[in-house]
């Protein structure tokens, strides 16, 4: 029994080598190395029996975080979530990034996480610039303007297989000042 702990852990510390390993199914992601972030989680309430974790209460909070991928020039930074935990659930309160100078809003639950691993996002994004989220060195034309949206996904599992069967959604998304540039239309 656990009651009213503190953690916190600095994720630069976290080697992406030991993270894939561990977390095999984040592989095909295609992370970069050098996380960064701090990260709390508050403990109200841990309890282990003899068939495993038997009651959790917890809340988590990440800020500063900062994360790459490959094929993306762009990192995501100025992440920052907060989220209820429980040994069934995790209820996303709020979470933001920055992409390509705009901001990506998301809240959202995962249900039965051990388990069935129901999940349902929604998201908002606002004024991502297109110039900066794509490498267009080698495109012959160039595009500019900004990216908003709102999307709404559910699914289940967390292997591909499953995403492929399960993954649903909708959204709309706008650009705003777009043009192409470079464009020869003869």
């Amino acid at each position: 029994l656990l009651r009213s702990v503190t953690v916190t852990s600095d994720l630069s510390d976290i080697s992406l080598a030991s993270l894939l390993r561990s977390v095999a199914m984040i592989k095909p992601v295609n992370l970069k190395e050098g996380f960064e972030g701090q990260l709390q989680a508050n403990i109200d309430k841990l309890t282990v029996d003899k068939s495993g974790l038997a009651t959790l209460i917890m809340n988590a909070r990440l800020v500063g975080g900062k994360i790459g991928f490959e094929g993306l020039p762009l990192p995501l930074s100025d992440i920052s979530a907060d989220a209820d935990i429980t040994e069934k659930d995790v209820q996303i309160k709020k979470a933001s990034l920055v992409l390509a100078s705009g901001v990506i809003e998301a809240k959202g639950h995962l249900k039965d996480y051990l388990k069935e691993q129901k999940f349902q996002v929604n998201a908002q994004m606002d004024r991502v610039f297109i110039e900066k989220l794509i490498d267009q060195t080698k495109l012959p034309v160039k595009v500019q303007g900004k990216i908003s949206g709102d999307f709404n996904i559910g699914g289940a599992g967390f292997i591909l297989e499953s995403l492929k069967q399960s993954l649903s959604g909708n959204g709309h998304v706008e650009i705003v000042e777009g043009k192409l540039m470079n464009l020869n239309i003869l």
